[in-house]
């Protein structure tokens, strides 16, 4: 399995596209909305609803030897598949964020404080129970590798705890930006807020690839994937030790089967691969400087200039 660790709208959608456009790997964009979007029987990219999907209800049948009939079986596989019922404490996740951070950022207490604790046990469960539903889709679609891109942060962090050796992680930044114009436009979100999030989850993510060291962990800029796909996919094959391939630039988006993820995968007639920069006409002066006070740091280290 291959984690696509990154904040929203920072670009996975497209990434996992790419990716998929070669035999070795299937997309599937965000497995930890599975369950949810079973639930309100959500369309697929395919086409089909997901409760009637084939493709999904084949990985059910291969995960766990269920054959499903219908919305409401797909639903329940899902929910037990993905979501272990183990939730733990508020002090159990706060002795894991105290375990996180340490006395400050950067220490590396590797959750030595939530260890042992029943939210730990959970968050390692759901991250098995998600390396185990990947490893069904790609038995189903025979490929060797699954590029999910799920955003839930504790979720990204337990992963590179597993040191499994079929997972590995590429971290995918986006300028803060772009981002906070994404998030304002979307979710009506102030600059405030926006760049607050960009930059809380991003520290999220570093602190994962400090966890998992440098041979686990690999960062790659949106930008950087839009003006040289070739490069950039090549830097992951490299990673996971795949040879060189070219990238496909046409985005097959009814070959795929994606849960959640940008609304461009319904968007047929958008096939090519487009640098999204509208931030620089979007935001304001006061936008960008709410976002100077909170995140220019942070989005200085990843390469963005002012």
């Amino acid at each position: 399995m291959l984690h696509i660790a990154c904040t929203s709208y920072s670009g996975s959608t497209l990434l996992g596209y790419l990716l998929g456009s070669h035999g070795e790997f299937t997309a599937t964009s965000q497995l930890a909305h599975l369950p949810r979007l079973a639930q309100a029987n959500a369309k697929c990219t395919c086409g089909a609803a997901l409760g009637a999907c084939t493709f999904w209800h084949a990985v059910a049948e291969q995960h766990s030897g269920l054959k499903l009939i219908g919305k409401d079986s797909l639903t329940w596989w899902a929910a037990q598949a993905l979501d272990p019922q183990s939730p733990g404490s508020k002090t159990d996740k706060a002795r894991a964020a105290l375990g996180l951070w340490g006395p400050r950022y950067g220490a590396d207490h590797r959750f030595s404080a939530a260890r042992g604790t029943a939210f730990d046990r959970h968050l390692r469960a759901c991250a098995a129970a998600h390396v185990a539903v990947a490893a069904a889709v790609a038995q189903v679609a025979g490929t060797r590798w699954v590029a999910d891109a799920s955003k839930d942060r504790w979720l990204s962090l337990t992963l590179g705890r597993l040191a499994a050796p079929n997972v590995k992680s590429v971290v995918l930044v986006r300028d803060g930006r772009a981002v906070m114009a994404s998030r304002m436009r979307r979710l009506g979100e102030s600059a405030g807020q926006a760049a607050k999030m960009w930059l809380t989850h991003n520290l999220w993510l570093m602190r994962q690839q400090q966890l998992v060291g440098s041979e686990g962990g690999l960062r790659v800029r949106y930008e950087d994937l839009c003006v040289d796909p070739n490069h950039i996919v090549g830097q992951i094959r490299g990673h996971l030790d795949l040879p060189p391939a070219p990238v496909n630039p046409t985005l097959n988006k009814t070959a795929a089967h994606l849960i959640g993820g940008n609304p461009m995968r319904f968007e047929t007639s958008a096939q090519t691969i487009t640098l999204d920069e509208r931030w620089r006409t979007d935001l304001k002066a006061a936008d960008l400087r709410a976002f100077g006070v909170r995140a220019r740091a942070l989005n200085r280290l990843f390469g963005y200039g002012d």
